[in-house]
């Protein structure tokens, strides 16, 4: 397949018992793309996620990843692929600092025995203030932060890999406009990296600030990809709803 793309999603389809949640969808993402997902809730976007996550096996169709097809889809075969998600809802341990968060699997070691954690809150430190312009002190527990601060500490922790893929999940959801602000610059930042963003959000203003184009789900069937440079709001919602 051809390596313009990050991502190649060929004919997927899923379906549980008694529901077809996916069918035959078409989803191929350039490489240093900004990618908006929209539709109606259960238009399929939390299915195609957790697909391309590894979360959910494909009932049919084929994925592709940089142009080299992936089979017997697991959460860490795509994650060591380098697919990052960044959820709504963070998964972080609240009697952890900020240091072991973002290491987390990925500590310094020295003499290939003991944990060095001076290297690994210089490390982590390090990810904050060069990756995403953010100072949090990496000694505080995750449980003294506050909603923004852990979500920088959960993107942090994917970035640690050098991801290919980062999808954001209703990102903002927990934010304030300030610190929207910040998180766009971060994404500008991966996409200047090449890294392929895939951004889901019901918040149709963000979508046309961040995204390049958008690919809208209806009824577990691709309805469109838009380049969003050509499309109004009122034409993407009246993709989305039929009205």
């Amino acid at each position: 397949m051809s390596s313009e793309y990050m991502i190649e999603m060929c004919n997927v389809s899923k379906r549980f018992p008694g529901v077809l949640a996916l069918e035959d969808v078409d989803f191929k993402v350039k490489k240093g793309e900004v990618r908006a997902l929209v539709g109606k809730n259960g238009a399929g976007k939390s299915t195609l996620i957790k697909i391309l996550t590894g979360l959910y096996q494909p009932t049919s169709g084929q994925i592709y990843l940089n142009g080299s097809p992936i089979s017997n889809i697991t959460p860490d075969k795509m994650y060591n692929l380098g697919i990052e998600a960044i959820y709504q809802e963070n998964d972080l341990v609240p009697f952890f600092n900020v240091a072991e968060s973002i290491m987390l699997n990925h500590e310094p070691v020295s003499r290939r025995v003991f944990l060095d954690k001076e290297k690994m809150h210089e490390v982590a430190r390090e990810i904050l203030v060069s990756k995403l312009g953010v100072e949090i002190d990496t000694h505080k527990l995750i449980k003294e932060l506050d909603v923004s601060e852990r979500q920088f500490v959960q993107i942090s922790r994917a970035l640690v890999k050098d991801p290919k893929v980062m999808i954001f999940d209703e990102p903002t959801a927990p934010l304030l406009e300030e610190e929207i602000k910040k998180l766009f610059a971060i994404i500008e930042k991966l996409k200047s990296e090449n890294v392929t963003i895939i951004y889901i959000s019901h918040r149709l203003e963000e979508i046309f600030a961040i995204a390049d184009t958008v690919t809208v789900l209806k009824d577990g069937r691709k309805e469109a990809d838009l380049l969003l440079s050509d499309t109004t709001e009122e034409e993407l919602i009246r993709t989305m709803t039929g009205k």
